[in-house]
């Protein structure tokens, strides 16, 4: 019986290395676009003809990463240091995180790049099939549900409390109430831009809400000179070493932009892995500096007494203060809309895959674009009122997010472990032993690591649910 890897090579097509540095996969004969064949058991792939030609450059795909990154997470990061026992194990854990992180990442852009597939849930369905599919498109969609629904709470809680700090008496009119401000800030400011067409249209947003993150980070530079903290007390080790794993929920959140990832890298041009990575190394890296200046002034701020959100700490309001929430809050409307596409993207996804035939092809983008403008108005506008209803009722983001971090702990490890496990076996002996190895041990190693850290989390969100109401 031939090998795997011979088999393919009768076909046309084979890897005649595996270069980890670039990917680049190297076709022996033209008859395999000509004749629509598949390569290792994938549809063909043309680097060159698929990338976009209105695509963008890696640096502003490194800008939509960012404000990917940097969303929700910011509000308890302060927080997650105290909790897993300073700044140092804080700074420890995280480096593990990121590199974890950056390596699954990296794998599933391999992965979507032998595959050709532009979106995160068509790369999880080339390589665990339909049902595969069904699984990852129902899990984005429900945690891209409840982080901007986390978002759209977070808004109302910063707006109304910068309007405090501005005007007691404007509180209270009913123009100026939480719900209202929801209300408002959700149909002017971020429905219009949950209608763009493709991901990459939000890097202008993108741009904005950096130098917005950037101005909350020099408000709490100067909030720490300010305030006077001779009786600050901070802790410098764990108390309990299981402490450790307390903050993990906190930067699987302040890490996340996995689900981006692939369809960012689908409209970068040129379409290279190498592009990719330096776009998310920058991003990282980035990301990883500011959290950890910007968190640790606010912990030394205000120490042990630091609190799940940090601006709740400070109780005598300022127009700085105010300044910071409004930034703040203008953030979270320039991110919301990046979660808001991808949780379109999912739902789509689902709807062509249970409609059947008749569904994929009034949705086809290339024949019935005017249907699918139709169909992401309705569906925009829909998102945007469910989230808003949920947001009303739930009191605060400490009731939403730790549900978010266990989904999210799959979108990184459990998911792309399982892609690289199917990509290796695919590949065959096209791959050198060596290289398939460590794949398969590090695939393993992630799939343990999302399914256990989620189901840490999952036991401690319950028990903490059943203290409160006892």
């Amino acid at each position: 019986m031939p090998a795997e890897g011979d088999d393919l090579r009768q076909n046309g097509s084979a890897m005649d290395r595996t270069d980890f540095d670039t990917f680049k996969i190297e076709e022996r004969s033209p008859s395999t676009k000509e004749n629509g064949h598949a390569m290792f058991g994938y549809q063909s792939f043309d680097n060159n003809k698929q990338a976009p030609t209105d695509g963008i450059p890696w640096f502003f795909g490194a800008m939509i990463f960012i404000n990917a990154l940097v969303g929700a997470g910011i509000l308890n990061f302060p927080y997650s240091i105290h909790a897993a026992g300073g700044i140092y194990v804080a700074v420890a854990v995280q480096m593990i995180m990121v590199t974890l992180l950056f390596c699954s990442v990296t794998c599933v852009i391999w992965c979507s790049h032998l595959r050709g597939t532009t979106l995160y849930q068509d790369t999880v369905s080339a390589y665990l099939g339909p049902t595969g599919k069904y699984i990852c498109s129902v899990t984005m969609l429900v945690y891209c549900f409840l982080i901007t629904t986390t978002y759209l709470i977070a808004i109302g809680e910063q707006l109304s409390a910068g309007a405090r700090i501005v005007s007691v008496a404007l509180t209270e009119h009913p123009l100026a109430s939480k719900q209202f401000l929801v209300i408002g800030v959700s149909l002017i400011v971020i429905l219009p831009f949950c209608l763009v067409k493709h991901i990459d249209r939000l890097h202008f947003a993108s741009g904005l809400a950096s130098i917005t993150v950037v101005m909350v980070a020099v408000v709490v530079v100067y909030e720490y000179h300010r305030i006077d903290t001779s009786d600050v007390r901070v802790v410098t080790s764990p108390a309990k070493w299981t402490n450790v794993f307390l903050s993990v929920p906190a930067y699987a959140i302040a890490y996340m932009f996995d689900l981006a990832s692939v369809a960012v890298y689908g409209r970068m041009r040129p379409r290279t892995v190498g592009s990719f990575m330096k776009a998310a190394s920058i991003a990282l890296v980035s990301v990883f500096c500011f959290y950890n200046i910007f968190a640790g002034y606010a912990y030394y701020t205000f120490g042990d007494k630091i609190k799940p959100n940090f601006m709740a700490n400070y109780v005598e309001g300022t127009w700085v203060i105010a300044f910071a929430q409004f930034a703040y809050s203008l953030k979270l409307c320039l991110e919301y809309p990046i979660y808001q596409f991808l949780g379109w993207t999912a739902l789509r996804s689902l709807v062509n895959a249970l409609g059947g035939s008749y569904c994929a092809q009034y949705l086809n983008e290339e024949r019935n674009a005017e249907n699918v403008d139709r169909f992401r108005l309705m569906t925009s506008l829909l998102w945007i009122f469910s989230t808003m209803s949920v947001a009303f009722f739930a009191p605060d983001i400490s009731y939403v997010l730790p549900l978010a971090s266990a989904a999210v702990l799959h979108f990184q490890f459990t998911f792309p472990g399982l892609c690289i496990l199917s990509a290796v076996r695919s590949v065959g002996n096209s791959m050198e032993r060596k290289y398939a190895m460590m794949l398969r041990a590090f695939a393993l190693f992630i799939i343990a690591f999302g399914f256990g850290m989620s189901g840490i989390l999952v036991y401690q969100t319950i028990k903490g649910s059943a203290a409160d109401a006892s």
